[in-house]
């Protein structure tokens, strides 16, 4: 065997085996994983509720596709199968955002609206004034203000949430 196939074979093996997302959105697939669990070490594979007390597992899904419903209490789930749910919601997601965003966008702006739409959900966004300005071509500076409008959890500013969405912001302008 070539040594650069060795290489690729070596590298998707320990990729398989520490269960890192090998996809083309690796860079979303972090920023995720950074605000839903911070450390990848801190997944949670039992069910839990959020700050609006949505039930939630792995990486902050709420939907269980094994079970092939909504998360609930006393829900467990594997390592691989939290990145499963992980990469299903992106290709979610970007499907989505492919199908609502009438405008060329870049890649970071994609990312970003993965990340957000992630946390929000899909009908929040498909409702939101940041996609009806996005779509009718306003500014980026204009529609990335639009994130900060989406920081509150039960009616309250959220600290973890202001962080996200300034993060999202920035990455939406670069």
């Amino acid at each position: 065997m070539k040594a650069a196939y060795k290489t690729i074979l070596i590298i998707g093996i320990i990729g398989l085996l520490s269960m890192t997302p090998l996809n083309s959105n690796a860079a979303v697939s972090s920023l995720i994983i950074d605000f839903e669990v911070g450390d990848p070490s801190n997944l949670k594979l039992e069910a839990y509720p959020d700050t609006n007390n949505f039930w939630q597992i792995g990486f902050g899904s709420t939907w269980n596709y094994t079970q092939k419903r909504y998360v609930k209490p006393g829900d467990k789930i594997t390592e691989a199968e939290a990145y499963t749910f992980l990469n299903t919601e992106i290709a979610e997601k970007t499907a989505l955002i492919n199908k609502m965003v009438k405008v060329p966008i870049t890649k970071n702006m994609k990312d970003s609206l993965i990340s957000l739409v992630y946390n929000i959900g899909s009908t929040a966004f498909k409702n939101s004034t940041l996609l009806k300005l996005l779509n009718q071509g306003e500014s980026k500076k204009v529609v990335a203000d639009q994130f900060l409008r989406w920081v509150y959890a039960d009616g309250v500013k959220n600290q973890g949430l202001i962080n996200r969405r300034n993060r999202e912001k920035t990455i939406f302008l670069t």
